[in-house]
């Protein structure tokens, strides 16, 4: 996960014996703000969002009502919403409109959509990329903090068959389906999680880093 942007809030995950916690951490004040005991339960991941209001954690499925999929709290870890039934992979960041937003892959459970974004507040999703012509598989980036409203996408094919494009390009966080490419090949063939190229961009958004094997 990310700290805040004002580099003072951090979301941790801890484990005590068969314990496991998450906790709010002030960096700034050296100083644990909230803690919530999981019950033995251990997530993918847990994140603070940008503007250290909320803490986005990635549970996988338990069969639950609760802790499984994507959920949001606060920062004094009061379970606020499930945004997501199901987790997949993205980031948090900014929409064109200021908001807080969860950008991610649709992974089939949202139809219409490849790409969406899910606001934080609950005020809904916005598909940023629709089902034509399908990216089925790819890595969002929204660490361009001092270019908010863009996350930065790098599609890949898999060794499954599903439509890739292998591009990276950065995509407007609204309804418009403005983008702006980067790279139009990749060169990575993927066939490892570590040949993924898992586009980054700067802060300012003028700039990328990715992976790529060269299709050795």
């Amino acid at each position: 996960g990310n700290i805040s942007n004002d580099d003072q809030f951090v979301a941790l995950l801890g484990r005590q014996g068969a314990a496991t916690f998450l906790m709010v951490y002030n960096i700034a004040q050296n100083t644990i703000v909230s803690t919530l005991d999981l019950g033995g339960r251990w997530p993918d991941w847990a994140s603070m969002s940008q503007s250290g209001n909320y803490v986005v954690v990635s549970w996988e499925p338990d069969g639950s009502s609760r802790y499984q999929g994507i959920e949001i709290y606060d920062r004094n870890l009061t379970f606020v919403r499930q945004i997501d039934p199901q987790s997949s992979h993205g980031d948090l960041g900014y929409n064109q409109a200021g908001q807080e937003v969860y950008v991610s892959m649709a992974d089939g459970y949202y139809p219409g959509a490849t790409v969406r974004s899910v606001r934080l507040d609950g005020g809904g999703v916005t598909v940023l990329i629709d089902d034509t012509p399908g990216f089925r598989s790819g890595h969002i980036s929204c660490r361009n903090i001092d270019r908010p409203g863009w996350c930065y996408f790098s599609s890949y094919t898999t060794t499954t068959g599903m439509i890739g494009y292998d591009e990276v390009f950065a995509l407007k966080v609204d309804a418009s389906n403005t983008v702006e490419r980067f790279g139009h090949v990749h060169r990575t063939n993927t066939l490892g999680y570590d040949a993924q190229p898992h586009a980054s961009a700067n802060r300012d958004g003028t700039k990328v880093m990715f992976a790529s094997d060269w299709n050795m």
